[in-house]
């Protein structure tokens, strides 16, 4: 006998059915991982009791909402945001594979693992925790040597919640649902309807990035009461919507007017529900927001792209190797500096408006920022210990 999480559907025509979808989904996910190495969440049974449907599912424990909750919603360590990236990326990526788009992507639906390899028993703690609030104190206060981080293993969370999710090979009897993903979370072209609706897995990496930078700032970056304020954020860091995007948006009228006979358009004047002071374009930077203060090298531009070193570059990875120990504290010290750039980096790939043009979960698994950390933990394992602020 183990303990178990179950989910209780009401007898209502459309809960239970959308359940049923849900279930439909988790059952291919799980037949296609047989070795749970995914980071999806396990269904273990599910049946009918007086009418209502209950769906059983392995217990996990506390959400990253409530971790952020109970620290405060102070800022995680780089090493924590790098182990919840890569898990992440990993489900994405398997989801992408599987032709299944979440579609509510958010951390209340990223869970820490409940097992004996969870989070907590991998830096070496007497027992596990019993609540979020003691969880979020042992987790993100702890310092890391860097053997500890070799064994903050992989296998610690979970995605959860399909209820939303769309399969692209049921396209031809399933509706895409128009009205998906929490309001801070939500992609541009759910909010403009950009190619009539036409979404994809794209959606899901514009949510990551959303919570990469949660993570790393401690507060969402797009805390909007409504959709047009959440267009007037986005335009704050990322500049005006272009003509060829608000041209492809079935509900580009109701945010945008077009500027006389000309090809371009404005944002409307007072979307934002409080009447909030709406800032200019571009007055607002990712960096800032980040905390990441400078650039990788004055000389550069932003995306590092004219550098010749490796260690001003954060589009490429970076080679560890040293004779001596000196030696070996100078490029660990540049490497984790250099992180902060290709972290940065990172966000942008996933936060382009342009659904095209937005890097996927495949490749944000490749780039440099994930790369790089197992070039650190290999780097530092039993030399130095890290510690971040």
């Amino acid at each position: 006998m183990y303990p178990v999480a179950i989910k209780i559907i009401k007898n209502k025509g459309n809960y239970v059915r959308q359940a049923q979808q849900e279930l439909s989904v988790l059952e291919q996910l799980n037949r296609n991982d047989p070795n749970d190495e995914r980071n999806v969440i396990r269904v273990l049974d599910n049946f009918f009791f007086r009418n209502h449907f209950f769906i059983v599912f392995e217990l996990l424990n506390a959400d990253l909402y409530s971790i952020c909750y109970h620290n405060k919603f102070r800022p995680f360590p780089s090493e924590v945001i790098f182990d919840v990236a890569a898990q992440v990326l990993e489900a994405l990526k398997f989801t992408a594979s599987e032709g299944i788009i979440h579609c509510d992507l958010k951390p209340e639906n990223i869970v820490l693992n409940q097992r004996e390899d969870s989070l907590v028993s991998c830096v070496s703690l007497k027992k596990n925790p019993s609540s979020a609030k003691d969880l979020s104190r042992c987790v993100l206060n702890n310092k890391f040597t860097g053997s500890q981080m070799n064994q903050y293993a992989y296998k610690r969370l979970k995605v959860i919640d399909f209820g939303s999710a769309f399969v692209e090979a049921n396209a031809y009897k399933q509706k895409k649902f128009t009205y998906i993903q929490s309001r801070y979370y939500r992609a541009p072209e759910i909010i403009l309807g950009i190619d009539n609706y036409n979404y994809d897995y794209s959606i899901d990496v514009w949510s990551f990035g959303c919570i990469l930078c949660e993570l790393k700032n401690g507060f969402p970056i797009f805390p909007a009461q409504c959709e047009g304020e959440l267009l007037e954020r986005i335009t704050e860091y990322f500049g005006d919507f272009s003509s060829d995007i608000i041209r492809r948006s079935k509900r580009a009228g109701r945010f945008f007017n077009k500027i006389g006979d000309t090809d371009e358009y404005e944002m409307k004047p007072n979307l934002s529900k409080k009447k909030r002071k709406r800032h200019p374009p571009c007055s607002r930077t990712l960096e800032a927001f980040l905390g990441i203060k400078g650039t990788a090298n004055p000389n550069d531009d932003d995306d590092g792209s004219d550098s010749d070193g490796p260690h001003n570059n954060p589009t490429k990875p970076i080679q560890y190797g040293s004779s001596n120990n000196n030696k070996e504290d100078t490029n660990i010290s540049s490497l984790l500096l250099q992180q902060e750039f290709a972290f940065l980096d990172l966000i942008r790939r996933c936060l382009v408006i342009d659904p095209k043009k937005r890097i996927t979960a495949a490749a944000a698994l490749e780039h440099p920022w994930i790369k790089n950390w197992f070039t650190i933990r290999t780097a530092t394992a039993g030399k130095v210990k890290i510690v971040y602020k």
